[in-house]
């Protein structure tokens, strides 16, 4: 907030952008709805135009606006399909569109509705007796594959390495794809594994400080909040069982916010 204040935010707004079936990347928002907010705001709930798709897709975007109408983004929200509900009249089977409600939280959006299964698809927030539950415990010894110096050295020759000094960074996929090689996906897949190595570092979706972690991106609309406290060195790369396959590049934008 402080960096953009600097730069002429003025206004608090909340941005809710259509992106229904839209490649961002080339591509613009078809509708933009923008709401301005106070600061203090945790939670703010907005209502969703439906269109006549039987889903939309938004996306959420918080920040400043300068005198002179310039938008400064702080954060922004991944993609959410929400389903679009109907509700069918059993004698004349009339079809009503039910309009959505969104709930907007700090990094996420939410679907309010009357539907358990559409909410628990559109949020993954589920609830015991809606379906059938399983838990896995994964013990962080005995479920934890360790690497030898060898292959340490081996994954850093490997990986695209970047150097972080300390600061905000976010990662994203900006455009291509991982190609597995084979007949069920060839248009491949995006997603990256990363792996942060050297220094201190926190994960703004986890908040703690550790030497090292690792994470995935997976979307060209996920992003990876990195606050670097000591400089390190951020690895990125894929991990395959057959490379001679293999095909497609992807690449990753790092940017590091203005302090």
């Amino acid at each position: 907030k402080d960096a953009a204040k600097q730069q002429g935010g003025q206004q608090y707004q909340l941005r809710i952008y259509d992106v229904t079936d839209v490649d961002l990347d080339s591509q613009k928002a078809q509708k933009i709805q923008q709401y301005d907010c106070e600061e203090s705001i945790q939670k703010q709930e907005i209502p969703i135009n439906v269109s006549s798709l039987s889903y939309v897709d938004y996306l959420a975007e918080i920040g400043y606006v300068t005198d002179n109408l310039q938008w400064l983004r702080i954060a922004c929200s991944d993609p959410l399909r929400i389903p679009v509900l109907t509700r069918t009249d059993d004698i004349k089977a009339v079809e009503t569109i039910i309009p959505g409600e969104a709930t907007i939280g700090a990094d996420v959006i939410s679907q309010v509705s009357g539907s358990k299964e559409e909410t628990a698809i559109a949020t993954g927030n589920i609830t015991p007796g809606d379906c059938e539950i399983q838990h896995l415990v994964v013990d962080s010894r005995n479920n934890c594959y360790s690497l030898n110096d060898e292959q340490i050295k081996g994954l850093q020759e490997t990986a695209v390495s970047k150097t972080l000094e300390p600061g905000i960074y976010i990662v994203r996929i900006k455009s291509g794809t991982f190609g597995y090689g084979s007949d069920t996906c060839p248009s491949g897949e995006p997603f990256v594994l990363l792996w942060i190595f050297g220094g201190k570092v926190k994960n703004k979706k986890t908040n703690i400080p550790v030497e090292q972690t690792w994470s995935t991106l997976n979307g060209s609309h996920e992003t990876l909040t990195l606050e670097v406290l000591e400089t390190t060195t951020l690895y990125v790369f894929f991990v395959d069982t057959y490379t001679d396959d293999n095909g497609g590049e992807l690449t990753v934008s790092v940017a590091k916010l203005y302090s």
